[in-house]
């Protein structure tokens, strides 16, 4: 189908340009670089060659190199379908007007560094192998819906007041940004959020990683409607910052201990232990000694000189369970699978149940047939039969990124192990740049 499209010559596009015509191609495929340093055009005082030309290439091949690097487009740039096969060099230009890359795809290096979009910039659905928006500024709103990128790099890139960057469903492999720098700037949206999330734990940025999470769970809080879920997520956010702000740990492990030491001490709670050949230590309890008595129940520790008097016994047990709770799960390095073991062992000690009645209530026979098959399905792919089969089916032109083929083969294992364990098996022989394209399409 491709041959059969309409051939231009890119010498007949940049002469038009030139001229300051209107460019419009549709289904056409474009022979030669289209390479602005050839033209005499005027330059703004940012050193920009202006060009006055809308240019409209849409659902077109462009068979060579794009290099419309430190340009000035004053109308409208529409590039919606076309498949740049080489590289695509939009470094350093100005977008006046709306720039359109909609179901685009980038064979090649799509540079877009230090370019600046004064309206929208829209490269949703398109396709990418890596793409460089380091420093770029965007005036407006940043689509990227849908859209396949490897790396994407958005390093120093400004999205100003106003301005958003939307990445509802966006696939990626590696996202290069600082949290800071696109906080504010993006919808909420939880998958969009999470993914984020081990983009940056991916990284090994996990000051961002943490940030990035934080926001996301405050941003659910304010959006939950159900009373359980706001109170959990209220109780989270008081007693460990959804678990990235050791400070709250420690805020509020300082709070529990201050009102347990108003408790003992405006209770009278306390009195000092008798010491041989003393009579009586001090003249009371002071505010002091509270403080100290509660600090060391805090911290599991038995107190020395004081003990407590009858009737605060189960006091003393509520602090210290409270301190335990807090260092065990948010002071120490606890990993979060852990801390549910944990929070499990406690349930288990619950008087209204009894823990044979509770234990029966799992499904162990389940469990154990997905830990067999999860066995069966790591020793088969140690032999290298996977490998070799699919080397097989290429030879034979059967291609497991064909969707319909995909289907087929995931219908079939995941009967056979399981489709948690067939989707562990298969990702791994699968290339996520290798996805085609969806059809061209038509909506902008």
């Amino acid at each position: 189908m491709v041959d059969s499209l309409l051939m231009i010559k890119a010498e007949e596009i940049l002469e038009k340009i030139e001229k300051g015509k209107p460019v419009e191609y549709e289904n056409v495929i474009i022979y030669g670089d289209l390479d602005l340093h050839r033209l005499d055009l005027p330059l703004n005082n940012k050193r920009q060659k202006i060009i006055k030309s809308s240019i409209k290439i849409e659902y077109s091949v462009i068979k060579g190199d794009v290099f419309f690097d430190h340009a000035c487009f004053s109308c409208l740039v529409d590039f919606d379908g076309t498949s740049f096969t080489k590289a695509a060099n939009f470094s350093g230009s100005g977008f006046m007007e709306d720039a359109g890359f909609s179901d685009a795809e980038f064979a090649g290096v799509a540079n877009f560094s230090r370019a600046s979009f004064a309206t929208e910039a829209n490269f949703s659905r398109s396709r990418f192998n890596d793409a460089d928006f380091g420093r770029a500024r965007f005036e407006r709103n940043f689509h990227l819906v849908n859209a396949k990128v490897y790396t994407l790099k958005l390093s120093d890139a400004v999205f100003p007041e106003g301005s958003a960057i939307h990445l509802k469903d966006f696939n990626f492999n590696r996202l290069v940004v600082r949290w800071n720098s696109i906080k504010d700037r993006i919808p909420y949206n939880g998958s969009v959020y999470l993914t984020l999330v081990r983009n940056f734990r991916n990284l090994e940025q996990f000051e961002d990683q943490d940030e990035c999470y934080y926001q996301y769970r405050k941003e659910k809080q304010a959006r939950s409607h159900r009373s359980f879920q706001r109170l959990f997520d209220r109780l989270a956010w008081i007693s460990c910052g959804y678990g990235v702000r050791p400070s709250h740990t420690i805020l509020l492990s300082l709070a529990i201990i201050l009102l347990f030491t108003g408790i003992f001490w405006a209770g009278d709670a306390l009195q000092p232990d008798e010491i041989e050949g003393q009579d009586e230590l001090g003249a009371g309890v002071t505010l002091n000694n509270a403080f100290y008595f509660s600090s060391m129940q805090f911290l599991g520790k038995t107190p020395q000189n004081f003990s407590i008097i009858e009737g605060y016994e189960f006091i003393t047990v509520m602090e210290t369970l409270l301190g335990w709770l807090l260092m065990a799960l948010f002071l120490t390095p606890v990993p979060r699978e852990m801390s549910a073991i944990a929070a499990a062992g406690v349930l288990l000690c619950s008087r209204r149940m009894k823990s044979r009645d509770m234990l029966q209530l799992v499904d162990w026979h389940l469990i154990t047939l997905f830990c067999a098959l999860f066995v069966i399905v790591h020793g088969i792919e140690t032999t290298g039969l996977p490998g070799a089969l699919l080397a097989t089916l290429k030879e034979a032109r059967v291609d497991l990124h064909d969707l319909f083929t995909l289907s087929g083969v995931s219908v079939v294992l995941s009967n056979l192990v399981s489709n948690v364990p067939a989707t562990m098996l298969l990702i791994k022989f699968l290339d996520p740049a290798r996805w085609p394209c969806p059809a061209p399409s038509r909506e902008t």
